[in-house]
């Protein structure tokens, strides 16, 4: 029912699109201000799957791990999930991160251990593989974005007033 839903709607307004994809990989995860999520394959040039609508509002950020095994969504209400690629669904509902912020920013580390979150003033540190939280790190100003080196050593945050 939704996918009919999805393919009979027109593309969602650009400014209500979110997107992900992998590097070396063929497909393109886009999520839009509906909460839906549509994976395309950049190839074939044709949606692959209509996951539908899997987050309560506006999809504001999207990760997938570097071994493309998980898809991290999250919405502008602070709430996360994460999904398996290979068999499309919903594999931990991590909840409402936070009440107060949406998650601005999502970073993996190259090792597929750890998944960092951005939210508000915290910075979040989650295991992949049993999703508990690892470590909250917390700033005097909002978290804008996240990035970890390519060893797994380090994470680089950039805050609100710009400083990294």
């Amino acid at each position: 029912m939704g996918n009919k839903f999805l393919k009979n709607t027109p593309p969602p307004l650009a400014n209500y699109i979110v997107m992900s994809q992998p590097k070396h990989s063929d497909s393109l995860f886009i999520g839009d201000g509906w909460g839906r999520l549509q994976q395309t394959s950049t190839r074939q040039r044709k949606v692959i799957k209509h996951y539908g609508k899997m987050m309560e509002s506006l999809i504001c950020s999207l990760k997938t791990s570097p071994d493309k095994k998980h898809l991290f969504i999250s919405d502008n209400r602070g709430n996360l999930k994460q999904i398996c690629v290979r068999n499309q669904k919903v594999t931990h509902d991590y909840g409402q991160i936070s009440e107060e912020y949406p998650i601005s920013s999502m970073a993996t580390t190259s090792n597929n251990q750890y998944v960092f979150v951005c939210c508000g003033q915290e910075l979040n540190q989650y295991r992949v593989d049993d999703h508990e939280l690892v470590k909250a790190y917390t700033f005097n100003t909002c978290v804008d974005s996240v990035i970890t080196t390519f060893d797994s050593k380090l994470a680089f945050v950039r805050l609100a007033m710009g400083s990294l």
